[in-house]
């Protein structure tokens, strides 16, 4: 089990640099805190992460911050908090971390209403993954390329995953507009496309699942029944994610479906 701190701890005892910490498992422990609702526990290793990454901007602490930073935003709903308005340099940075950077702050002008921002976002990212993409052999492999998370390295998966999220956010607009037709196509390529590709355990890498975000969307529409069908998606990639089993239990709600009410809620008891 990793420890709040132990980490900094023992690389300090080790008179080594906080660019040699284990960043990738502050993600997962932040991940952890917010399935379990512990919100304010997963903001404090946010700082902490923007504190080393300040203090030593590598590339490596760069890209952590940012995962963490999306994690948060997303887990936690908090789109109009400090921490939405931070922003990373993205120079030297992979096509998949910067989509996820522009993730955010496009998702924060959603938020704030300022859907023209919003725009130059959207097409910023497009424009990115265009570029990214003609740097790509047929088979998918990078040409003359190498790595997973610097701008040196970008595969068919970085690719479609920038996809995905672009498509969410232009679902994402077309919601906010009540473009409804629209809202849903975008959902549905996105969700399609995700299903497409591998997966392991943890941390979503495409930061909101976009079957999380059409459930949310079929929910809001008055469609529960599909609704549900949509998170247990999530849930089949993502076992017992909260946000799924929050949305999940919502629609329940509407249908008064009292047998996956009672299931969500031992779900949720034991997270």
């Amino acid at each position: 089990m990793i420890r709040e701190g132990g980490l900094k701890t023992l690389y300090d005892r080790l008179g080594l640099s906080n660019d040699e910490l284990g960043f990738h498992s502050f993600h997962w422990l932040q991940y952890g805190y917010l399935q379990r609702a512990r919100t304010e526990d997963a903001l404090k290793l946010l700082n902490e992460m923007k504190k080393y990454c300040d203090e030593i901007p590598s590339s490596r602490a760069r890209v952590h911050e940012i995962l963490m930073r999306s994690t948060y935003l997303v887990e936690s709903g908090e789109w109009l908090s400090d921490a939405s308005s931070d922003t990373t340099d993205l120079k030297g940075l992979s096509l998949y971390v910067r989509s996820r950077e522009l993730f955010v702050r496009a998702t924060r002008f959603l938020h704030r209403n300022e859907l023209d921002s919003m725009d130059v976002v959207i097409s910023r990212i497009t424009t990115m993954r265009l570029t990214e993409a003609a740097t790509i052999s047929g088979d998918g492999i990078a040409i003359c390329k190498s790595g997973a998370l610097s701008a040196s390295g970008t595969t068919q998966v970085d690719v479609d995953q920038c996809l995905i999220m672009e498509w969410e956010l232009q679902g994402m607009r077309a919601w906010a507009k009540k473009d409804y037709d629209n809202a849903e196509q975008f959902f549905k390529k996105a969700a399609d496309l995700e299903k497409k590709i591998s997966y392991s355990y943890g941390p979503p890498a495409v930061a909101k699942p976009s079957s999380e975000l059409y459930g949310e969307f079929l929910v809001d529409r008055g469609r529960p029944a599909e609704a549900i069908k949509a998170f247990d998606e999530t849930m089949y990639r993502a076992p017992r994610r909260r946000l799924s089993l929050e949305g999940k239990m919502k629609a329940a709600k509407m249908l008064n479906n009292d047998k996956v009410i009672s299931e969500v809620e031992k779900e949720l008891a034991g997270v």
